[in-house]
């Protein structure tokens, strides 16, 4: 029965999530946080609980024009953190498990000679920006980090626990840490 409940819950949150400008969330958990609403946009998605999406307009003085494009009929399990400066497009029909980050910058460079070791993290300038694309279909298993400057191409699998920079083509098997493409689905 709590099940039942929790349920309705969760769409009449999405249906004010509607109502009250943030469209596209069909289905939205407990603890959803959502910042830079104008740089969001989504299709019929479902956002599980403690959820986190952000679209930084602004960080330590300077600005930025986020987009995050999340196709239809993707869904998020719970405490999932999607962060942009710059863009991040999600396709169709994704899958997302548990406890995942997909950021499109760092704090602060993480490049060789530019690595700032007198700073804390959250005093640098976001750097390292690149944008992401996540193609139609893919499943991203829990615990997944995706950085900056990473493509996965559609029908591709993510194994759980991995952390993926680079590109990998269409029905790839990315997996590891670092992440490969272990193999393609044909």
């Amino acid at each position: 029965m709590l099940e039942f409940f929790y349920k309705i819950k969760c769409l009449l949150r999405g249906i004010l999530y509607r109502v009250f400008g943030i469209k596209g969330f069909r289905k939205i958990g407990c603890n959803f946080k959502i910042f830079g609403s104008k740089g969001i946009f989504a299709e019929s998605c479902s956002v599980g609980d403690n959820c986190w999406f952000q679209a930084v307009h602004s960080y330590k003085g300077i600005r930025y024009t986020p987009c995050i494009r999340i196709g239809k009929e993707t869904m998020f399990s719970s405490n999932v953190h999607i962060s942009a400066v710059s863009n991040i497009k999600i396709g169709s029909e994704c899958l997302f498990g548990s406890n995942i980050y997909v950021g499109d910058h760092s704090h602060g460079s993480t490049k060789i000679g530019l690595f700032d070791t007198e700073s804390a993290p959250a005093l640098k300038a976001l750097d390292d920006i690149e944008d992401i694309f996540i193609g139609d279909r893919v499943w991203v298993g829990d615990g997944v980090v995706i950085l900056a400057g990473t493509y996965i191409g559609s029908n591709s699998v993510v194994a759980a626990n991995s952390v993926v920079k680079g590109i990998f083509p269409n029905n790839s098997l990315i997996a590891g840490v670092p992440a490969n493409k272990i193999r393609s689905y044909q």
